[in-house]
């Protein structure tokens, strides 16, 4: 079952070792920078967010309380 797994890896890689290891170490690099800024982006526009909710409650009392 694996024999034909690890044909399928060894035409999809690259021949030369250099480019092989360029892969092994940039991809895992790539992916974590990736995950970090997906991350910090959902964070940063979660409290965004709530500031944006607080923001608009805070005005439509004000403006309530002016009308009356």
């Amino acid at each position: 079952m694996f024999s034909g797994l690890s044909k399928f890896f060894k035409n999809i890689l690259p021949k030369r070792l250099f480019y092989r290891a360029l892969l092994i170490v940039a991809v895992p690099i790539l992916v974590l920078q990736l995950v970090i800024t997906i991350v910090f982006f959902d964070s940063l526009w979660i409290k965004t967010n709530k500031g944006m909710t607080r923001a608009l409650v805070n005005e439509i009392s004000t403006f309530i309380s002016t009308i009356n």
